[in-house]
């Protein structure tokens, strides 16, 4: 009675166990079936990760299965050895084949020159041999400092070796080499120092030419070209604020327009505005003078945002072979001269230049009177009257004060007849 349940009879326990047992059996058969499958089309490629061979994941265990008749003696020193090789040159991922691992393999017993293959023949088992073959092929980055490190001990043994082998002979050379630096030194400075006396001597010819010939150059048709540069030496331009501005602060010069025989060429520093333009065209016709922008141009170097901003405007000039182009094809013949701004070396070189005299003085003789003093002593020397004040004269014109015993007299006119300033050895007159 208390065993009538038919649910609580060993017999049913029998069949649970049986119907277990079968359950258990054919999930070991799924499993094969699996594996079998697995085995048979799996590409057998698995991963070695920064030099550790993830050896847990199923295509592992599928490769390991397929060659499991060679796997002690053939394949697994092969996968050990690219494991190390990973591992000591720091890749981080390598793709290996094992289907091209266990032909590997095979090749190396065939062989029988041990258990281990050669590197190429390693690499050509791996997917990803254009990212490891670069690692592997420079040694890695230990190996790289290595090699970088070996390079430099190398040249400095070199240069060791190189002073070691110096000898007496060798230290001539620097005395050698200093002389001939000297040499061609002094060969410049003869080659400028001539270029600049035929300068000098084009220069006067141009201008005694330019003098005997003013009459007819003044009475008729003529090209006036003004550059109004400031050309002082570098000191004092670079105490000028604006020197661009203050040298372009001549162009009212173009109402030199107003003579019908005159054609002007302006040289300014920089571009002038259409609005400047239009002004100065808008006042030359107030003031008579008919159709003025087909008398003049205005010429800048084209160069000029590449100079320094204390560059003389001549000096600019010099450098701008476009706008010399300019105004020699705008003269083309013509009688023409330059009217300057102050004089100086760069001007001369100008004017010899464009083959067009100067209108004002030589660079000696501006650079002479460009001085207050010099201009106190000219005046005085000429007995016109002068506003009273003490001129300021170079440190020589005190030692010959004192070597001569004498007073101011003459010796200012002596200061304004000199080349480059005052002369102990020129007369008082």
């Amino acid at each position: 009675s208390s065993w009538g349940g038919a649910d609580d009879s060993p017999m049913h326990g029998r069949d649970d166990t049986s119907e277990f047992a079968a359950h258990a059996h054919n999930l070991a058969d799924a499993q094969r079936g699996f594996e079998r499958i697995m085995d048979e089309h799996s590409l057998h490629e698995f991963i070695v990760r920064r030099g550790v061979t993830l050896d847990s994941t199923p295509e592992f265990e599928s490769f390991r299965r397929a060659y499991a008749a060679d796997w002690t003696e053939g394949v697994a020193p092969l996968v050990t050895q690219l494991k190390k090789i990973c591992e000591r040159f720091v890749v981080p991922l390598a793709v290996v084949d094992g289907k091209a691992l266990a032909v590997c393999a095979e090749a190396v017993a065939r062989r029988g020159d041990g258990p281990l293959a050669r590197v190429d023949e390693l690499l050509a088992c791996l997917v990803n041999v254009d990212s490891v073959a670069p690692l592997i092929t420079f040694g890695g980055d230990t190996a790289a400092a290595v090699t970088v490190q070996r390079h430099a001990r190398g040249m400095q043994a070199r240069k060791q070796v190189k002073r070691m082998r110096l000898t007496e002979d060798d230290a001539v050379r620097p005395i050698q080499r200093r002389w001939r630096v000297c040499l061609l030194r002094r060969a410049v400075a003869r080659r400028v120092m001539s270029a600049r006396a035929a300068d000098r001597v084009a220069f006067n010819r141009m201008q005694s030419a330019f003098a005997h010939s003013w009459p007819e150059v003044a009475s008729g048709p003529r090209v006036i070209v003004h550059i109004p540069s400031i050309s002082v030496d570098p000191e004092r331009r670079m105490s000028i604020a604006n020197l661009a501005v203050r040298q372009n602060a001549q162009l009212s010069r173009l109402c030199d327009l107003a003579d019908p025989d005159v054609e002007i060429i302006y040289v300014s520093p920089f571009p002038l505005s259409d609005e400047v333009e239009g002004y100065y065209a808008k006042l030359l016709e107030v003031g008579g003078v008919e159709d003025p922008s087909m008398r003049y141009r205005i010429v800048y170097p084209e160069n000029f945002h590449r100079f320094s901003p204390h560059l003389s405007l001549s000096q600019q000039l010099l450098y701008s072979p476009a706008a010399l182009k300019r105004i020699r094809a705008f003269v083309l013949g013509r009688p023409a001269y330059i009217v300057p701004g102050t004089v100086g070396d760069e001007d001369r070189k100008l004017a010899v230049e464009l083959g067009i005299p100067l209108l004002g003085p030589s660079p000696e003789i501006s650079g002479a009177l460009n001085k207050k003093s010099a201009a106190r002593a000219l005046f005085r020397a000429a007995q016109v009257n002068v506003a009273p004040g003490a001129p300021v004269l170079p440190e020589s014109f005190y030692h010959h004060q004192q070597r001569q015993g004498q007073g101011g007299g003459g010796i200012f006119a002596d200061y304004a007849r000199g080349k480059d300033g005052w002369r102990p050895g020129a007369a008082a007159g």
